[in-house]
């Protein structure tokens, strides 16, 4: 879904993830890209997927 093209032009623009940070990265940054883009692309409401989904965080559930 996120060609290279396109992820070249996105990777400059996100911000480096600190390297004095307590864990590693959760999730590389162009595969998350890839999800949320699935989501808007697919109308997929996020209180159906969360609620569907047992093992998402209570990080990413909508405020």
């Amino acid at each position: 879904m996120v060609d290279d093209g396109l992820w070249a032009r996105i990777e400059p623009l996100l911000p480096p993830w600190p390297e004095r940070s307590p864990r590693p990265r959760p999730v590389d940054d162009r595969p998350c890209l890839q999800g949320i883009l699935y989501v808007l692309h697919q109308d997929i409401a996020w209180r159906s997927r969360l609620e569907s989904s047992r093992s998402c965080t209570a990080s990413c559930s909508p405020s």
